[in-house]
């Protein structure tokens, strides 16, 4: 790890880009404290969110999937205006630090799925019949996750740490407009498939649907899904996703 400091003085060379990271399923924050400072270090204001109610803890409350989809995209943007706020007010650790023109998503997992529809959009986020069918949750979805959730315009580029883009039809995937990179496990090693054994193309297929020159795909030989924090739950049992 790159050292961290608490409270430190903000550089004076500011404002700086804003990044958003959406940590996976059952994740802490702190799995991706090594993101968050070496970003930093070359001039950026990092934020890496715990999200309500994802059972990182033995006592947290956790959600359904699904209702976690329709959450994660809001708190990442609740969180975006929260930090534009605080490099607003004079007196704050973050005051003119955040340049609001310049903010990216990034995200490993669900947290992917967060940044592509931060970026693209869901039109219906309960249509995601994998999650079901793959024996993750059980149908009828709660009615209140049979909503759209729009991209939020602040977001200028998006990362995907092998993130979940299972979750959103290939059109809503070709909605994304802004430059990306979309970094993960190569085909052959990819853990996680649903019942016909037919998904394991996270990284090639939102790569193949936002057509664009300053999209970029980035397979790493040897990876796994797990390579892309530290401390995640191995044993929890839970599902990778």
């Amino acid at each position: 790890y790159d050292r961290a400091f608490e409270g430190p003085r903000a550089s004076d060379d500011g404002p700086f880009p804003l990044v958003m990271v959406s940590p996976g399923w059952f994740a802490n924050y702190f799995y991706y404290l090594f993101l968050g400072t070496r970003l930093a270090s070359h001039g950026y204001v990092v934020a890496v969110l715990e999200h309500w109610a994802d059972g990182q803890w033995s006592w947290s409350l956790m959600d359904d999937l699904v209702t976690v989809m329709v959450n994660r995209p809001r708190d990442v943007s609740f969180g975006i205006t929260q930090l534009l706020d605080k490099s607003r007010t004079p007196g704050d650790l973050l005051f003119r630090t955040v340049d609001f023109r310049r903010i990216a998503a990034s995200g490993h997992s669900i947290g992917g799925y967060a940044t592509y529809t931060l970026a693209g959009g869901d039109k219906l986020v309960c249509d995601a019949l994998v999650v079901a069918l793959d024996g993750n949750d059980t149908l009828p979805y709660p009615a209140d996750t049979c909503i759209p959730t729009p991209p939020d315009p602040r977001i200028k580029a998006i990362v995907s740490l092998d993130g979940s883009s299972w979750p959103l039809r290939y059109r809503e995937l070709a909605n994304i407009s802004v430059p990306s990179l979309i970094m993960g496990e190569t085909v052959d090693q990819s853990e996680v498939i649903d019942a016909n054994g037919d998904l394991r193309d996270w990284i090639a297929r939102p790569h193949a649907a936002i057509n664009r020159d300053d999209s970029y795909r980035v397979d790493l030989n040897g990876a796994n899904h797990y390579s892309f924090s530290t401390g995640y739950p191995f044993d929890s049992g839970r599902p990778n996703l």
